[in-house]
This record gives structure tokens, C-alpha cells and sequence, in this order.
């Protein structure tokens, strides 16, 4: 299940961000969090090199962990909130820049988990218009409305 966000992004303190370095086409990233008792977010800085589909794969010893991405802007971009579920993911077609994973504990329980994140090429399939672009990556599509 993906959702919108109904937190106040504006109050996520993303200046205390983990760099997570930089993700190139066909690279695949994982790393390990852990929230103590009592700690409730975790913030990450990622630059995806170039245009891509990014795929964010969250597991987790305790089943109320969750995660959202965010643009530079703090824009909400995608996120997963599986209650009672450890394994979350997201697969979004992202534009080159930086980006801002926010992984949270709703019950801020002593938590392990796994964050992977993988950026594969974007391919257009050919019947697009001008308006709308569809990709495919191995047996799933996904549609864009260009500005």
C-alpha cells in the first residue's frame, strides 16, 4: 500500500541527515538502522545521479517502522505504512537530484532494519505522447504526465 502523507513534513528535521552517498544507474545501496527505546526517526540523504526508477525496500525486526520520500523541498514523494507488516517497499520513476528517506517508528520499540535502495534505467516505451510517458521495468509500468 503506497499513501499520502498526512504528517507535517515542514517539521522533519532533515538537517541531521545520514548521508547516504550517491546512487548511479543499475547501483544498489542497503543500509542498517536501528531505533533504541524511545527514538522515532531516522532521516537519510541520497543523490540519485540521474533519472531513474528508484526502488525503496525497507525491512525491519518490528512491524510498525515505515518510511517516506522526500525531495529536496520536503515535497512528499512516495511512501509505504504497512501496519503489521516488516517488509515495505516503493518503486517510483524519480528525476536527478537529492532526496531525503525519513524512516519512522510509530510505537518507538527497539527496532533493527534494512533499507535498500536500488536505481534502475528509465525506458520509454514507444507509443508515448507528448503529455504522457509510460516506462517499463521487467513486467511493470509505470506512467508519468510530463509538464
Amino acid at each position: 500500500m503506497t499513501f499520502t502523507s498526512t504528517k507535517s513534513v515542514n517539521s522533519i528535521s532533515i538537517d541531521t541527515a545520514v548521508s547516504a552517498g550517491n546512487l548511479k544507474i543499475g547501483e544498489t545501496k542497503t543500509l542498517h538502522g536501528l531505533f533504541e527505546v524511545g527514538e522515532f526517526n531516522n532521516y537519510y540523504k541520497l543523490t540519485l545521479e540521474s533519472k531513474g526508477i528508484l526502488e525503496v525496500h525497507l525491512a525491519c525486526t518490528y512491524p510498525n517502522v515505515d518510511f517516506q520520500v522526500l525531495d529536496k523541498n520536503r515535497n512528499f514523494v512516495g511512501g509505504s505504512c504497512e501496519g503489521g507488516i516488516s517488509k515495505e517497499s516503493l518503486t517510483r520513476v524519480i528525476n536527478a537530484g537529492d532526496l531525503y528517506i525519513w524512516v519512522y517508528c510509530i510505537a518507538g520499540a527497539v527496532a533493527n532494519y534494512s533499507l535498500t535502495l536500488k536505481a534502475s534505467e528509465v525506458k520509454e516505451v514507444a507509443n508515448s505522447s507528448s503529455r504522457f510517458v509510460k516506462y517499463k521495468l521487467k513486467d511493470l509500468e509505470f506512467s508519468e504526465i510530463l509538464d
